[in-house]
């Protein structure tokens, strides 16, 4: 059980029992309240150098130390990047007026296009790998271009410290899983990584093409949706072949009743914010993993929502009525 969360929060995790940091979200940095911003379109009149973002990546590997802390790399925009824009880093970033839609020009994506900013943050991170358990994740992943192209770049920094007379150690590389395309090559995907992260928030609104904040369509946001749910399965059994970890985060990961399907679904390391830890664990405590994956058999060949929801609530039912 990991913590989903930044520096600010790490005493707080490891007292509800958190056993490191599952999703350290590297944009907050770019919003100017490095104790933990709420949002990435804060103001704020410089990017991070590269010194800055080490020393604050340091303090969180040794907060955190031994255990494991999984940072993504900046996962924004090119409307939130362009408002921060740095003389520094290359500066000039505008948002194409141009183009009718942006969507999808954000992750990953936009730190390729974007070199000179993508390597101070893995130069940042590498140096600080040095000081704990390190493991570095890239968002909105697609495709194995994409990452063949990000791990070399991650070469690229460790080659560039080796220069400086800085060696950085070997970190694990990992993606998240957050859309169809990633989760239809999740095959193809582990054999270029290390760990598999399965982002549920957006993994759920990609898949059933739903904005959550259009009240007209948000009724149609289902977790339980059977697609989400084999979706999930199918990636899990991907990493299983490869023998490489999947952990999971997201809404998903925080509701009681939808954690124990997932533990049925073969996940057994999940990320939360620390409120929800002392509750997951509770649940687990009482979950035998026959009986879920049992019932997400069951489940999984059930059509609609309401059947599922309906089977799960049911199932739950009869377990506790049988340990009591």
């Amino acid at each position: 059980m990991r913590t989903s969360n930044f520096p600010a929060t790490s005493r707080a995790a490891r007292y509800a029992g958190a056993e490191g940091i599952g999703l350290y979200r590297s944009e907050f940095l770019l919003a100017g309240d490095l104790s933990g911003a709420s949002s990435v379109a804060a103001a704020l009149n410089d990017l991070p150098d590269e010194d800055t973002q080490f020393e604050i990546y340091r303090g969180m590997l040794e907060g955190m130390a031994p255990g494991m802390v999984t940072v993504r790399t900046f996962d924004v925009d090119e409307d939130q990047l362009a408002q921060r824009s740095s003389p520094t880093l290359g500066g000039g970033w505008a948002a194409d007026d141009g183009r009718a839609s942006r969507q999808g020009l954000r992750g990953l994506r936009l730190s390729l296009t974007r070199p000179e900013l993508f390597q101070v943050q893995l130069r940042a991170l590498l140096r600080a790998a040095r000081h704990g358990q390190l493991r570095i994740m890239f968002p909105f992943v697609s495709g194995v271009e994409q990452l063949r192209q990000a791990k070399q770049m991650v070469a690229e920094a460790a080659a560039e410290l080796a220069r400086r007379g800085q060696q950085a150690p070997v970190v694990p590389i990992g993606v998240m899983i957050e859309i169809p395309a990633a989760a239809y090559t999740a095959d193809l995907l582990a054999r270029e990584v290390d760990f598999f992260t399965i982002g549920t928030n957006d993994l759920i609104q990609y898949c059933l093409a739903v904005d959550r904040a259009d009240e007209r369509v948000s009724r149609l946001y289902e977790p339980l949706h059977p697609a989400i749910l084999r979706m999930i399965l199918m990636v899990r059994r991907a990493a299983a072949r490869r023998r490489i970890p999947v952990s999971l985060c997201g809404e998903m990961a925080s509701d009681p009743a939808l954690l124990t399907l997932l533990v049925g679904l073969g996940l057994t390391e999940f990320s939360m914010t620390p409120g929800a830890i002392g509750v997951a664990k509770q649940v687990l405590a009482e979950v035998k993993m026959h009986e879920m994956r049992a019932v997400a058999r069951r489940i999984l060949r059930l059509p609609t929502v309401d059947e599922i929801e309906r089977e799960l609530l049911a199932a739950l039912g009869r377990l506790t009525v049988t340990r009591e």
